[in-house]
């Protein structure tokens, strides 16, 4: 078993097909195009990154991922913390 700490960002993403979400999904390829706009900052030639608008309904997609994650938590209010 691979602990996570030691995961790439694409094994990561490729574990999680069918199990966050599903292969060719729209979140997958929302994931897929940020991970290559995020990646071009490493290179030393021009590279399309978007544009603020696209910036913009990335962090609101990035709001829905989230929520998305979240519901899929047990609900804070089920633990009790008795040094609280």
């Amino acid at each position: 078993m691979t602990q996570p700490e030691k995961l790439s960002f694409e094994e990561l993403k490729n574990f999680s097909i069918g199990k966050l979400w599903e292969d060719k999904s729209d979140t997958l390829k929302w994931i897929e195009r940020v991970q290559h706009q995020r990646n071009s900052i490493h290179y030393f030639y021009p590279k399309n990154i978007g544009t603020q608008q696209e910036f913009l309904n990335d962090v609101e997609e990035l709001y829905k991922f989230v929520c998305d994650i979240e519901d899929r938590l047990p609900p804070i209010e089920d633990f009790y913390f008795e040094d609280y």
